[in-house]
């Protein structure tokens, strides 16, 4: 079994260090361990192709991460958006498991910081499809990441979006602190100050 796994790992590699891009297997008490690194973009970098050819060499593995293994990848790598999220949406597309809230998060938490906010809202509206999915935390996440990145309209709006997420209504005054709070630390005081008055 190792060997197969070992003679897996080679073809992998192979295939993706040609794209700058190293998936490595490794094998700790019979538990397959892998991560991206080492994504270096060159002008003749074609993001369209590699990402197939990526997968193809994810599917090569044969491996089935569990919740905590992707949680734990993505984690590692949260500087590096763009492997992270190919291999997000490797899991979910692949994986016999569907991925935790904790790693839905974990990935809308890397594409709001990066200020990838098309994949963000990609991820948002999966996340919105499964029931009880988005949690406090994950609000929590979105209202940060789009105040940073001055989004402040979005994060109004995710904030009167509560109702529809399923979040506790009994929460919303707690809510409308925590999105009070990260404007005014990312100077948006004006607009902290008619969302406060709109909403006594």
């Amino acid at each position: 079994m190792i060997g197969i796994f070992n003679s897996l790992r080679i073809k992998s590699e192979v295939k993706i260090k040609r794209l700058n891009l190293s998936v490595i297997v490794f094998l700790q008490s019979n538990k397959p361990h892998f991560f991206f690194s080492s994504l270096h973009p060159t002008k003749q970098f074609r993001r369209d192709k590699p990402t197939k050819q990526i997968e193809r060499a994810l599917n090569l593995t044969g491996i089935h991460p569990d919740s905590n293994l992707v949680l734990e990848l993505l984690q590692r790598h949260r500087s590096d958006w763009k492997p992270a999220f190919i291999f997000f949406k490797w899991v979910t597309k692949t994986n016999n498991c569907t991925p935790s809230c904790e790693v839905y998060n974990e990935i809308i938490n890397i594409l709001g910081k990066m200020k990838r906010f098309e994949e963000l809202h990609q991820v948002l509206d999966e996340m919105s499809q499964r029931k009880e999915f988005i949690n406090e935390e994950t609000f929590s996440i979105l209202i940060r990441r789009f105040v940073a990145a001055h989004k402040v309209e979005e994060a109004i709006n995710i904030f009167h979006r509560r109702e529809e997420f399923g979040l506790d209504n009994e929460l919303d005054s707690e809510a409308l602190q925590t999105l009070l709070m990260w404007m005014c630390r990312y100077k948006h005081i004006e607009e902290a100050e008619t969302l406060f008055h709109r909403n006594e």
